[in-house]
Parts: structure tokens; C-alpha cells; sequence
């Protein structure tokens, strides 16, 4: 078995994660040239801005924002990236834990239906 088969992935809403080397595909191949994470996202750019922004951190920082992708994949969900922009400024000490959980929760009400 070639090394390739044997390496563990991750599929989630179109796109594959590769476990071993953070490497995200999206299934159509698309890759794009822009800037922000929103901008990539839309252009099927997924890997180059999750790449980006992995980038900027320490290899252990790197570590922490890809275990917690990787974890999502496997329930099910792959992270926008703006929500991996906000996991690598939490794990780069950009930003609190407080305030991440905070923008988390206030992102969950405003997805909540209304009650009755």
C-alpha cells in the first residue's frame, strides 16, 4: 500500500482534510488569489486561506487550531474560516478566552429560531 492510501482524511461539506499534513482539498480544486478569509471561502479557495492563516503561528499554535478543525471534521463540520481566523488569534493569545467563547455564544443566538 502506497504511503498516500494510508494517510488518514477527513471529509466534511466538500472539502478533505488531511490529517497528516493540515492539508484541506476542496473537491473541485478550485484555489483563489484573495486576501481575506471570507474572499478565499467564496472562491472555493478554502486550503490557500486555511494555509494563510496557519502561517502565522508557531508550530504549536499551528497544532492546537488544526487538531480543533480536525476534530470538527470528524463530528461532521468544517469550520468557515473566519471561525479558524478566530480559533488562531485565540490560540496566538490575540485575543481572550472569554471573548472567543463570548463571540461563539453570540453567534449561536443569532442563529437560534425564535421561541414562541
Amino acid at each position: 500500500m502506497a504511503v498516500d492510501e494510508m494517510r488518514p482524511e477527513v471529509c466534511a461539506r466538500g472539502h478533505t482534510i488531511d490529517v497528516m499534513t493540515s492539508r484541506v482539498r476542496s473537491h473541485d480544486g478550485a484555489d483563489s488569489d484573495a486576501d481575506g478569509p471570507d474572499q478565499v471561502e467564496a472562491r472555493g479557495g478554502y486550503e490557500q486561506g486555511y494555509q494563510q492563516i496557519l502561517a502565522g503561528l508557531s508550530l504549536r499554535q499551528r497544532r492546537a487550531v488544526h487538531q480543533a478543525v480536525t476534530s470538527s471534521a470528524i463530528e461532521g463540520d468544517i469550520p468557515d474560516l473566519r471561525s479558524v481566523a478566530r480559533l488562531a488569534d485565540l490560540a496566538a493569545d490575540r485575543i481572550s478566552g472569554q471573548q472567543y467563547r463570548a463571540e461563539i455564544l453570540a453567534g449561536i443566538r443569532r442563529d437560534e429560531p425564535a421561541s414562541p
